[in-house]
């Protein structure tokens, strides 16, 4: 992991087991705010965190969460199948090249 790019900040250098730490304190927190806002994501990794005893870098935070726009669809170009949003019936659709 990167210094510059660090969600947490301790007196001195992370060694290895916190990094691992940290990376699994992010995770608890995208889980806990899992189809909520950005600030609620940020809130909630922020206090997973400080749990560790770490202070979250709010700034990182929002240049990570906060451009998640939570009405974007989720897709995939494995997708083969969706439906009408006007009828509700199944349309057959083949991956975007």
């Amino acid at each position: 992991m990167t210094e510059g790019f660090e969600v947490g900040h301790a007196s001195g250098e992370l060694d290895d087991a916190t990094r691992h730490a940290l990376v699994a304190a992010q995770l608890r927190g995208e889980e806990k705010a899992k189809g909520r806002d950005p600030e609620a994501v940020i809130a909630a990794v922020a206090e997973e965190i400080r749990g560790l005893g770490l202070e979250p870098d709010q700034q990182e935070l929002e240049r990570r969460y906060a451009a998640i726009d939570p009405d974007l669809p989720v897709t995939s170009d494995t997708e083969q199948a969706r439906e009408d949003t006007q009828t509700g019936e199944h349309v057959e659709q083949q991956p975007t090249p």
